[in-house]
């Protein structure tokens, strides 16, 4: 039995892959700016904003085996290109970036002895690009600054053991998030690290398909 973390991204896939696991016999928990019920899955209101809650509930919670991050819903802000309220995308913006970096911190000590893999649910728009839509400045940047922070993290953490998952979801795709998030990706012990997926962080979509950042 897995021990799984997630942040809520209020999207359905991220919900879907939190039953997934669940069904399997996992424990499941969420953390979102509010609660709300989900059969099987421990939902935790809590700001990401609030370092001490999330350290007391990390270490709360026990040994860790996946810590699942997400861009959380943001208020819609119109058009790339069109004029923003700046005060509200800078607020949207500290609160992932501040906020999901600090939760990553917070949940290392108790990552250690457990699967140590580290994952996100994203989407192809967080890839400069590949993107195809034009509303929501501050969630594309956002976006990419997850992105970002897993690179670093990557650096910093794939010497110590973590394993990572950046899975970009897409309607219809037949591999799920979760199947996704749990699969082996070293197709081949002696292939190059430029084809071993253990070895590099990719981004990849439900039918494996690569991509760029």
């Amino acid at each position: 039995m897995r021990t799984i973390l997630m942040i809520d991204t209020g999207r359905v896939v991220m919900r879907q892959a939190a039953q997934a696991f669940a069904a399997a016999g996992d424990r499941v928990h969420i953390l979102a700016r509010e609660a709300f019920a989900l059969p099987r899955v421990q939902v935790h209101g809590v700001n990401l904003l609030d370092a001490e809650a999330v350290r007391t509930l990390a270490a709360d919670l026990g040994t860790r085996d996946i810590l699942i991050l997400g861009v959380p819903p943001m208020a819609e802000d119109g058009p790339i290109g069109t004029n923003h309220d700046t005060d509200a995308m800078l607020e949207e913006l500290v609160y992932m970036g501040q906020g999901i970096a600090g939760t990553v911190e917070a949940c290392l000590p108790v990552m250690q002895g457990g699967m140590k893999r580290i994952a996100c649910i994203t989407e192809r728009e967080s890839s400069i690009s590949r993107a195809r839509e034009e509303e929501g400045m501050a969630r594309h940047m956002a976006m990419a600054g997850l992105n970002l922070m897993g690179r670093e993290l990557f650096n910093r953490l794939r010497p110590e053991g973590f394993t990572f998952r950046w899975y970009a979801a897409e309607e219809g795709a037949p591999r799920s998030a979760a199947a996704y998030i749990l699969a082996q990706l070293a197709w081949h012990p002696d292939e190059p690290p430029c084809h071993n997926d253990e070895d590099r962080l990719v981004m990849r979509d439900g039918w494996l398909r690569e991509i760029p950042w």
